[in-house]
């Protein structure tokens, strides 16, 4: 269940180096290793990741669910409705939902009002739910 899952909220910058430092030097937030983009410890169980946007590239999921078993939540939210999306963005592609960026497994759903989620499960030794 998504009720105890750890959040992410995301941001875009369209001056990834330029927002790293806000956050760092401004805001006092920790920076933490990444797969791509920059992110930033905000809380317990709750982080912040900026990621590098153009003016025209495609909106990314604002919010994150960690989760310990991708393929099980798929098929429980699933069971409640949820449609998940496909991609197919050379070379990342999607399959039955799931993507992988670095070593997240991933998969995008949006909610009623069209405001992209995902849910993301940790594929690396390095990461786990509590790093992120």
């Amino acid at each position: 269940m998504l009720a105890a899952a750890p959040l992410i909220s995301t941001l875009a910058a369209t001056d990834l180096e330029r927002a790293k430092l806000f956050y760092a030097e401004r805001l006092g937030l920790d920076l933490l290793p990444a797969a791509v983009g920059a992110l930033f410890r905000t809380g317990k169980g709750t982080n912040l990741w900026l990621y590098q946007k153009s003016p025209s590239d495609v909106e990314l999921a604002t919010t994150h669910f960690i989760v310990s078993d991708i393929h099980a939540e798929l098929k429980g939210l699933r069971g409640r409705g949820v449609v998940f999306e496909e991609y197919d963005l050379s070379p990342f592609k999607t399959k039955d939902g799931v993507g992988m960026i670095g070593p997240l497994r991933v998969a995008w759903f949006k909610d009623t009002e069209g405001n992209m989620l995902n849910i993301m499960e940790v594929q690396s030794d390095g990461l786990t739910s509590e790093t992120l």
